[in-house]
C-alpha cells in the first residue's frame, strides 16, 4: 500500500548519550540536503565544548547545526517553551531554502514538546523567557522557601512532592498555576487519566490482570494524546546497556584527557565572577548548564585545588574554534588529591551512565506512548529503532547508516513503509512487545508502550514517581526525604539512631512512641526506627 508524500517532513534522531546520534544526523543531512536542528539542552549554550559534548567542527562536515552555542552562560536557561517557538522558527527557515530539517538531541523533553502539539500548556506566557516571566509573577524571583510558601497555599498536594531546595520544580509548579489557573496536580491527574492507548486489534492474552491494576498505561484511556505537529520519521537510535557503560566510561576519559577539568573550572569563575557582580540570586544551579554532568561531581576536587592553589587559571569559557586548545591549558593536579580526583572522576562516570539510563526510559515510557497513541502516528509518521551495540564501520554501515538512509528514501518519496521489528528485531524487545505482537509501519498493534512511569522528571514538574513521591520530614533530625530508599538509608544512619536514642529517654514518660518520628507532608507520619525501616504511607513499594 503506497503512502501520500509528507507535505512538511520532519527527521528526528532521538536515543541515549553515546549511541551515535549527531553521526547519524550528519550522514542523514549530506544525503538528504539537509540542516540539523540541536535538541541538547546543554550543546544550547556557547563554548564548553567538551563538558556539553558538542560535535567537533570537522565532524560536520559543513551541514549547518542550529541551535548550538546560542545561550550565553550568564543568560536565564531557556524554558520549554522557548525552545519550541525557536526550533519551530528554524525549522520553516529550513523549508524556505527547501532543504530537510532534522532534529538530533538527547533532552527529550524538549525534543517530544517540539515533536508534538501542544500537552500541558497552550498559552503564550509559555514562550517567555524566565526574566519576562520574573517581571509579570514576581514570585518566580523569589527564593525557593518564599515560593513553597506560595505553593502550599494554591496547591498544597502538588508542593508535598517537592522538596523545599528544590527550585526548578517548586517554581514550574508555581508557572503552571499563574498560567493557566489550574493547580498542577489536576492538570496531571487529568493527564494520568488520559494515559495513551495501547492501540491492541485485540485484547492480549499475555497481559497480566495484576499488571494492569499497577500499571496506568495499561488502563483504555477516555482520550488520547495530541497530534504530531509535523509528518514525522523518528529514528531511535539505541546500544545495548553493557556496552553502552563501558563506552560512556572511555568517553568521560576522553574528554578528561582533552581538559574536560579546565572548562569546569572555566564555569565555576563564571559562577564566580556573577557572583561578585552581585548577580548570585539569579543563578539558578539546579537548571541549565548547571546540571551539566561532571560540574557537581567535580565541584569538592576544584575546591580543594583552590584551597591549594589560589591562582588557579580563572579563563573565560572558550568555543571550539576560538583560544588555547583545552588540552593545552590542563589544570595542576597535587598527588595529595589524587583520592579526590578519583573519586570525582567515578561519580562523573555514574553520573553519565545514570543520565544514559533516564534518557532510555523517557523514550520507553513517554515518548513512545505518545507517538503510539497520537492521531497522525498511524499514516503519515513513522518510528524505527537501530541498533549501534557495534559502532565498527561495516556494523555501522549494516544496522545503522544504510537502513536508516532507505528508510528515509522511502518515507520522502511516500512509498510503503517496512515493520520496524523487520528492521531491527530487537524493537519488539526494547518496546516491550510480547509475543504475537508486532510493529505496525509507525507504531504498534499491541503491546504496554513499555509499561509505567520512569524515574526521569521533566521540566514541567510532573514526576516519574507518582503518587509515590512527596517530602518525609524527620521529626528528630528534621531532615527531607523524598525517597523509599532516602528514607531506609537515613533511618539506618549512626545520626538519626544516635538522636532516637536520646528522644526515648526524653519521652520515656511521656507516652510518645520513640519511632513515630516522620510525617510526609499531607500524608500523615510514616513509622520507622533504627531496626524497623518499615514502608512509606499507602503500604506497598
Amino acid at each position: 500500500m503506497s503512502h501520500s508524500i509528507p507535505r512538511e517532513p520532519l527527521i528526528a534522531v532521538v536515543g541515549a548519550t553515546g549511541t551515535g546520534k549527531s553521526q547519524l544526523a550528519v550522514t542523514l543531512a549530506e544525503r538528504f540536503n539537509g540542516e540539523i536542528i540541536n535538541g541538547d539542552a546543554l550543546q544550547m549554550y556557547e563554548g564548553l565544548p567538551i563538558a556539553t559534548n558538542k560535535i567537533p567542527l570537522e565532524e560536520r562536515k559543513g551541514i549547518p547545526h542550529h541551535l548550538l552555542g546560542c545561550i550565553r552562560l550568564d543568560e536565564q536557561p531557556w524554558t520549554v517553551g522557548t525552545f519550541v517557538a525557536k526550533a519551530s522558527a528554524v525549522i520553516e527557515e529550513i523549508r524556505s531554502r527547501g532543504r530537510l530539517p532534522i532534529l538530533v538531541g538527547g533532552t527529550h523533553f524538549y525534543t517530544q514538546s517540539l515533536l508534538f502539539k501542544d500537552t500541558i500548556l497552550a498559552k503564550k506566557e509559555e514562550s517567555l523567557t524566565p526574566e519576562e516571566q520574573e517581571i509579570k509573577w514576581p514570585i518566580l524571583g523569589a527564593s525557593a522557601e518564599e515560593m513553597m510558601a506560595e505553593l502550599r497555599k494554591v496547591d498544597p498536594q502538588m508542593a508535598a512532592r517537592w522538596h523545599p531546595r528544590d527550585r526548578r520544580k517548586i517554581r514550574r509548579s508555581l508557572e503552571i498555576w499563574l498560567q493557566t489557573g489550574k493547580r498542577p496536580s489536576e492538570i496531571y491527574e487529568e493527564q494520568r487519566k488520559q494515559k495513551p492507548p495501547t492501540l491492541p486489534t485485540t485484547p492480549s492474552p499475555t497481559t497480566n490482570p495484576d499488571q494492569a491494576a499497577q500499571d496506568p498505561t495499561l488502563e483504555t484511556p477516555t482520550n488520547v494524546h495530541p497530534p504530531l505537529r509535523y509528518s514525522t520519521l523518528i529514528f531511535w537510535v539505541h546500544t545495548d546497556r553493557e556496552i553502552l557503560k563501558e563506552r560512556l566510561n572511555q568517553r568521560v576519559d576522553s574528554m578528561l584527557e582533552n581538559g574536560l577539568l579546565s572548562e569546569i573550572s572555566s564555569m565555576h569563575a563564571s559562577y564566580l565572577r556573577q557572583t561578585t557582580q552581585g548577580r548570585c540570586n539569579s543563578i539558578d544551579t539546579t537548571r541549565g548548564i548547571w546540571v551539566a554532568v561532571g560540574y557537581k561531581e567535580f565541584g569538592p576536587y576544584l575546591k580543594a585545588l583552590e584551597e591549594q592553589l589560589p591562582q588557579l587559571p580563572q579563563q573565560q569559557p572558550q568555543s571550539p574554534a576560538a583560544g588555547t586548545p583545552a588540552a593545552q591549558t590542563q589544570l595542576p593536579q597535587p598527588p595529595t588529591l589524587t583520592p579526590l580526583l578519583h573519586a570525582s572522576i567515578s561519580a562523573t562516570k555514574a553520573a553519565t551512565r545514570q543520565y544514559s539510563m533516564r534518557q532510555t526510559r523517557w523514550l520507553r515510557l513517554k515518548l513512545l506512548p505518545a507517538f503510539l497513541s497520537s492521531s497522525s502516528s498511524s499514516s503519515s509518521s513513522h518510528l524505527f529503532l537501530l541498533d549501534s551495540t557495534s559502532l565498527s564501520p561495516p556494523s555501522w554501515s549494516t544496522n545503522v547508516s544504510t537502513p536508516t538512509c532507505a528508510l528515509t528514501a522511502d518515507f520522502l518519496a511516500g512509498r510503503e513503509m517496512p515493520d520496524a521489528v523487520a528492521v531491527c528485531e530487537k524493537a519488539g524487545r526494547v518496546f516491550g512487545l510480547g509475543e504475537g505482537k508486532r510493529m505496525r509501519k509507525s507504531g504498534v498493534d499491541g503491546g504496554d508502550g513499555g509499561g509505567g512511569h520512569g524515574n526521569e522528571e521533566s521540566e514541567s514538574g510532573e514526576g516519574g514517581r507518582g503518587g509515590g513521591c512527596y517530602a518525609r520530614v524527620c521529626d528528630v533530625c528534621g531532615t527531607t526525604l523524598m525517597t523509599e530508599r532516602d528514607l531506609e538509608q537515613h533511618l539506618r544512619s549512626k545520626k538519626h539512631r544516635g538522636l532516637v536514642r536520646r528522644e526515648r529517654e526524653r519521652e520515656r514518660v511521656g507516652g510518645r512512641r520513640g519511632d513515630e518520628y516522620w510525617r510526609g507532608e499531607g500524608r500523615g507520619k510514616v513509622e520507622g526506627s533504627a531496626g524497623n525501616t518499615g514502608q512509606g504511607p499507602g503500604g506497598g513499594r
